[in-house]
Order: structure tokens, then C-alpha cells, then sequence
């Protein structure tokens, strides 16, 4: 009987959104933790992308990929989402909607609060003990002239916020709903999370455009956080007495100039070097939604891309330095060590 007892005293751990770039990283970490981990997944998902990022970090990928268990769940069933959370202890919320692609901005303002409010509302109806749920810095709004934000910041309606930022917002709601019902919970609200990844998708595409010798930079600023770094973290603020509250998770803030000449540098290639200014990225976003009508693939400069670039935003991360002592990785090192991944990914 002590097998069973050890089984039953092991606690699971159910992350949604493992295929993505940071639940694919905190799963990973979850697993160096020796924790007993559960994917909930939709059937149309690619879990290769999982297997491929276990792979960054463990020769034996395979062994690690079987220590997984996998339940078919798509966020808007409640039944299959229902069966795949049963004896779930700590629940992580990491999947969602992104796109900056205006077809997709119908879907995603439905999408990612509804299915946060049906895994909300299952957890307070299972007696899941906490649940960490993935925001992001877009959800604190930016006004016209605001340039600095941390937990402090609160959501205001203007035309510098993305359809995605919206959603992300209202995703939040569902969660603080939650809360005052009765459930523990910490949000994480990350900036920018690079790693190493599907190279063809998300932030880890950065680095496969400027090694393709993507010419272009602006002297926006935004922050950006390692996925290592923010899956320590938030496996960290689970197991803690924290509850009720939102950390902003950000390692740096940098120009896109910089970020991108440290790509560069990094991966061996020329740095951009024509500087976009505002009349540029507004004809840029109007070839590419031509294109796009033309070709019917999703632009890759789009209107809201395009505003975001420009602007100058800073993310405060005292909050979370001081809550669990934590310190970051430097931005340039998390760079070299992504640019290593992708050269090996691309010397074959």
C-alpha cells in the first residue's frame, strides 16, 4: 500500500496552454521539480512544440515527455474541461488567444474571457487550491501620455490598447470574480517572454526574421522577461501564502533598437539599421493588409503592431524582487543562449 499512498500524496499539476511558448517552459520546470504534471490540451493541438522545448533542456526527451499526462479539453466544453481538471491541486492557466491580426479580434474578445470563466468556475466547483493565471502587461492598459506601469496601473479605455489587451483584460475580470467567490489565486502579468521556441511563431520569430537580416528598428521601448525566469516564478508564488494578488513580471526594459541589435549580435548578423518612423509604419501596416487581402496569410505588420512599436513603455518588477527575493536573468545573456538554440536548430 506505500505506492499508493505516495500517488495519492503527490499533488497535480494542471497547466493549460502547455503548447505555447511559456507553458511549454513552465511545464519543463514543473518536471525539474519533480512535480506530477497534467496538460490539458485541445485535439487540434501541436504537441510537438511541448516535446521540442523539453528537448532544449533534457538529453532524454522522451523519458520526460512519458512522465506527462495529457487530457483533451478545449476551454469552451465544459464537460471534457470538467473530466480533464478532476483531482487537480494547483491549476496554471497559460492558454489563450494571441493575435494582432484584426480577423482574429472577434474570436479572441470571446474566446479568452469565456474560457477563463469556465476554468474559474470549475475550480471553485472542484476545490482546486489555487490557481495562477497568466495575464500580461497589455491587460494594465495604456493610456494617451502614460509611460510607466506596474501593479498600481489600472485599465483605461483608449485606442492604444490592442483588441488582445482588451481580451486579456477581461479575461482578469473573470479571475478577481473568482476570487471574491472564494478561490486562491495569484495573476502574473508578463511583458515580453522570449525563448526558445517555435521560431516561426510569437517572440521567438524575432529572432528568425533578424537572422534572415530583418533591416528595420524603432526607438519604442518595451520590457521583455525570459520564460525560464517566469516559470520559476510563478511556480514559486503557487506554493506561497500569496493570494489575491498581481505581480508584473519584467526583466528589462530596452528600445526595440537595442533588443534587436542584441539579437543580432548574438546570432552573428548584421544589426537593422534604418530607424521606422511613424509615416513609415503607417504605410508598412497598409501594404501589409493589402498583402494580406491579396494572399489571404495574416499580415505581419499590423495597424496595432505597428503603434505599439512606437511607443515608450516601462514595467516596474520591485514587486516581485521583493515577494520572493527573486532575481532576474540578464536580458543579454537570456539572448545569447536563445541565439545558441537557433543556430543549432538552423546549422543541420
Amino acid at each position: 500500500g506505500r505506492t499508493f499512498t505516495l500517488a495519492a500524496a503527490m499533488k497535480t499539476h494542471t497547466v493549460t496552454g502547455a503548447t505555447g511558448l511559456l507553458g511549454a517552459h513552465l511545464v519543463v520546470h514543473l518536471l525539474q521539480q519533480q512535480k506530477q504534471v497534467r496538460v490539458v490540451h485541445r485535439a487540434s493541438s501541436q504537441l510537438g512544440i511541448l516535446k521540442k522545448v523539453l528537448g532544449y533542456y533534457h538529453p532524454k526527451v522522451q523519458e520526460q515527455f512519458d512522465k506527462i499526462e495529457f487530457a483533451e479539453a478545449d476551454l469552451l466544453d465544459l464537460p471534457a474541461l470538467e473530466q480533464a481538471l478532476q483531482g487537480t491541486d494547483y491549476l496554471y492557466h497559460c492558454a489563450a488567444v494571441v493575435s494582432f491580426a484584426p480577423a482574429d479580434k472577434a474570436r479572441m474578445l470571446d474566446e479568452n474571457p469565456t474560457g477563463t470563466a469556465n476554468l474559474v468556475n470549475l475550480a471553485l466547483h472542484l476545490g482546486i487550491k489555487k490557481l495562477m493565471h497568466v495575464s500580461s502587461v497589455a491587460a494594465l492598459g495604456r493610456k494617451e501620455g502614460q509611460q510607466h506601469f506596474d501593479e498600481e496601473s489600472h485599465w483605461v479605455e483608449s485606442k492604444n490598447n490592442s483588441a488582445y489587451a482588451k481580451s486579456k483584460y477581461l479575461a482578469e475580470l473573470e479571475v478577481w470574480r473568482a476570487h471574491e467567490e472564494g478561490l486562491n489565486l495569484v495573476i502574473v502579468n508578463p511583458s515580453i517572454i522570449i525563448g526558445p521556441g517555435p521560431w516561426q511563431s510569437g517572440s521567438a520569430a524575432l529572432f528568425s526574421r533578424i537572422a534572415q537580416g530583418f533591416k528595420f528598428y524603432t526607438q519604442g521601448v518595451n520590457a521583455y522577461v525570459d520564460a525560464r525566469d517566469v516559470a520559476a516564478i510563478m511556480e514559486q508564488l503557487m506554493h506561497s501564502e500569496i493570494d489575491g494578488e498581481r505581480f508584473v513580471v519584467a526583466a528589462e526594459n530596452w528600445t526595440y533598437q537595442k533588443f534587436f541589435a542584441s539579437v543580432a549580435h548574438a546570432l552573428g548578423v548584421k544589426a537593422p539599421s534604418i530607424e521606422v518612423k511613424p509615416w513609415m509604419s503607417n504605410l508598412a501596416w497598409r501594404i501589409e493588409k493589402l498583402k494580406s487581402w491579396l494572399t489571404g496569410k495574416k499580415p505581419m505588420i499590423t495597424k496595432e503592431t505597428a503603434s505599439t512599436a512606437l511607443q515608450a513603455c516601462y514595467y516596474e518588477n520591485q514587486k516581485v524582487r521583493q515577494a520572493l527575493n527573486f532575481e532576474f536573468r540578464p536580458l543579454e545573456q537570456s539572448v545569447q543562449e536563445i541565439a545558441a538554440f537557433y543556430k543549432k536548430d538552423h546549422s543541420a
